[in-house]
């Protein structure tokens, strides 16, 4: 036997899909009023598979991940199969969480599917629409320091960068360390510009170090944030923040994203290193300056533990994703043996974390993991 959920691959498991749409009707449940929690479940429906060809594509054991394939003419992606005899399937298969679709060469059992997707067809388009409800959107987000793109192992490497980016799956990525004709210690790329080229992303690039070319007619050098979306970019600007003598710049990065109709405000931002004093200051401006902005997303290497006072400011005004939608500590630097929470992502009201996940993958691509989030917006 073989689930699927989707016809369509975002590259999000399972587990996380059904994790939002309970998120989502949970939500949708407490806002008309309704005060006991609600009972939420999702059934599958079990058919062996009794044919040679379903033997072949749906027989196989891959227990460890979903599998994506072609349906009707689309990319689709399918749940786990299991192969084992029918008897033992039916015995050991209770309805559970996934939609079961299979080859099915019965007759009957064509029209009883048919039948079900007519009538959940007419049933959608019978409730009423209503223009006074909020729209809503799910958002993954990625907050990524990439060093410039120079991995643990000391290797130089874009491309490994974008890969990271890539297998996320991210709608909306929010960089920090990212040079723009710089130095040669990253060949005097344009990373941000390069990134967006690799993943076929809109870009936007703020630059808080921005210094006169070597030679007439080069590039400026710069160095900064960067936000990346696979939806497009409509306006953008980049605020300096506070910097006490002696310290090196800081901005934060803003960017309007068009999520299919509905404008997220998506903010970046990298503080001080090494002058706690100046990212008090800086937390103190960011809340000012995002204010009662909303829907709005706040990413960012913030290099401060979640219990310092700079902290406290942020979640007095948003919500840190993290403690809400994580599991575990969450660390995310050193890369290859985390052991602090630095990089953050915040929502604003009207947004939801629903999964928050620290990814580990390639851990040399850069001093930092990348942090993800995934997000309900409501417009």
């Amino acid at each position: 036997m073989s689930s699927t959920l989707l016809t369509e691959d975002t590259g999000v498991p399972f587990d996380e899909l059904q994790a939002e749409q309970t998120a989502i009707f949970r939500a949708e449940w407490a806002r008309h009023g309704h005060l006991r929690e609600p009972r939420v479940s999702v059934s599958r429906s079990v058919v062996p598979i009794t044919t040679d060809p379903g033997r072949v594509h749906f027989g196989r054991e891959r227990d460890s991940q979903d599998q994506v394939g072609r349906l009707d003419g689309g990319v689709a992606r399918f749940g786990k199969s299991y192969g084992t005899r029918r008897r033992t399937a039916l015995k050991r298969s209770p309805l559970v969480h996934r939609v079961l679709m299979c080859p099915v060469e019965d007759r009957r059992v064509r029209r009883i599917v048919t039948i079900v997707l007519m009538l959940t067809a007419v049933l959608a388009a019978a409730l009423p629409a209503n223009a006074s409800e909020p729209r809503q959107r799910v958002l993954s987000v990625l907050s990524f320091n990439i060093h410039h793109a120079q991995g643990t192992d000391d290797v130089l490497d874009l491309a490994r960068v974008a890969g990271v980016i890539r297998d996320s799956g991210a709608d909306v990525v929010g960089l920090q360390e990212v040079d723009r004709h710089y130095s040669a210690r990253s060949d005097w790329a344009d990373q941000a510009s390069e990134l967006a080229r690799m993943l076929g992303y809109h870009v936007v690039f703020g630059a808080n170090i921005d210094r006169d070319p070597p030679a007439a007619g080069s590039p400026r050098i710069q160095y900064g944030t960067a936000i990346l979306s696979r939806y497009p970019i409509t306006a953008w600007e980049n605020t300096y923040l506070f910097r006490s003598p002696g310290q090196e710049q800081r901005g934060l990065l803003h960017a309007v994203v068009v999520v299919r109709g509905v404008a997220v405000h998506v903010y970046d931002t990298h503080l001080a290193a090494s002058a706690q004093t100046d990212r008090l200051e800086q937390t103190r401006q960011i809340a000012e300056l995002i204010g009662d902005t909303a829907p709005a997303v706040l990413v960012g290497d913030l290099n401060a533990l979640p219990e310092a006072p700079e902290i406290a400011t942020l979640n007095a005004a948003f919500t840190d994703a993290w403690p809400v939608s994580g599991k575990g500590g969450g660390a995310t630097y050193p890369a290859e043996a985390p052991d602090r929470r630095i990089d953050y992502v915040y929502a604003s009201r009207s947004v939801s974390p629903l999964v928050t996940r620290v990814l580990d993958g390639n851990p040399a691509a850069s001093d930092h993991l990348p942090l993800m989030s995934r997000l309900l917006v409501r417009h």
